[in-house]
């Protein structure tokens, strides 16, 4: 019984190590997501028309990156805690096999919550993207737009000065005719 319960033991510290590096890792990926989501700011900072629902997006997704991160802290301190707990549970072995169960299941949900997490940062990346390309289609849009109207412009300019010379000219003409009608 004794061999048994020191494999158990050694097997549920092992599954122990493995939920704590997966959760490690997720976190990493976590924390590359949160760097993307930081570049897909900059770039739309850069664009020249970004619109007023754009702003609020990114105040709402700084918010939740904000959130996250204390997840994530809350979730390292959980995580400490878990620790110390198999040391005292190493010490009551009448009860290590229940307790250990328990700890599974309580790293497992937190794992899940995390790739939930990690999903949701997924969706703004995408959401993100789909607005920076939309931003980007506008503002070629009215690049176009002010290039004809420039072309217009220039076209009203040219039809006003030749109007502006034939006036002239007309007025000449009147002004001949009636010192000829004086005479």
């Amino acid at each position: 019984l004794s061999k048994e319960m020191k494999n158990f033991k050694e097997e549920k510290e092992k599954e122990h190590e493995l939920l704590t590096i997966e959760k490690q890792a997720t976190e990493n990926e976590l924390s590359n997501w949160k760097e993307t989501v930081d570049s897909l700011n900059e770039k739309l900072a850069k664009e020249k028309t970004v619109t007023v629902d754009l702003d609020k997006e990114l105040d709402e997704a700084t918010i939740k990156l904000t959130e996250h991160e204390t997840t994530i802290k809350s979730l390292k301190g959980e995580l400490d805690q878990t620790a110390a707990s198999v040391e005292r549970l190493s010490k009551e072995m009448k009860n290590f096999k229940e307790e250990k169960e328990k700890e599974h299941e309580l790293l497992t949900i937190e794992k899940q919550a995390t790739e939930n997490e990690l999903s949701n940062w997924k969706e703004t990346v995408d959401s993100l993207n789909e607005k920076l390309a939309k931003e980007k289609t506008v503002t070629v849009d009215l690049d176009k737009e002010l290039d004809e109207a420039t072309i217009k412009l220039t076209e009203h300019e040219t039809t006003i000065k030749s109007l502006k010379g034939e006036l002239d000219q007309t007025a000449a003409s009147v002004e001949r005719l009636s010192k000829e009608m004086k005479n």
